[in-house]
C-alpha cells in the first residue's frame, strides 16, 4: 500500500503545479499540504477496533 500512497503524493504534487490557485481542485490539494500531520492523517493506515 504504502507505494500506491507514494505514488498518489507524488501525483497530487505534480497535477497541483499545472493547475491555477484558484482551481477548486487546487484549493483542495493545498489544504491537504499546507498543514503539517493532514497528509500523513490521511495516508496512514486506519486503526480498527476489534
Amino acid at each position: 500500500v504504502r507505494p500506491l500512497v507514494e505514488d498518489l503524493h507524488d501525483w497530487l504534487k505534480a497535477e497541483r503545479s499545472r493547475m491555477s490557485k484558484h482551481n477548486p481542485v487546487a484549493k483542495a490539494i493545498n489544504y491537504m499540504f499546507e498543514e503539517p500531520g493532514r497528509w500523513e492523517a490521511f495516508s496512514k493506515p486506519p486503526v480498527m477496533a476489534v
